[in-house]
């Protein structure tokens, strides 16, 4: 994930909250090149098959 303010993709997940009722995550953030905060959304998928 690069990060919004300087681009770069150092950085890790500081907090992380399930959202149920969209299927998706909620993110926060720390670039540990810059120090800034910033939030991502991502939407959750099953698999199907073999690797559940």
């Amino acid at each position: 994930m690069l990060c919004p303010v300087c681009g770069e993709d150092n950085n890790r997940i500081i907090k992380n909250r399930k959202r149920y009722e969209s299927n998706s995550a909620i993110r926060k953030r720390l670039c540990l090149e810059c120090d800034k905060v910033f939030y991502t959304e991502e939407k959750l998928t099953k698999k199907y098959g073999k690797n559940k």
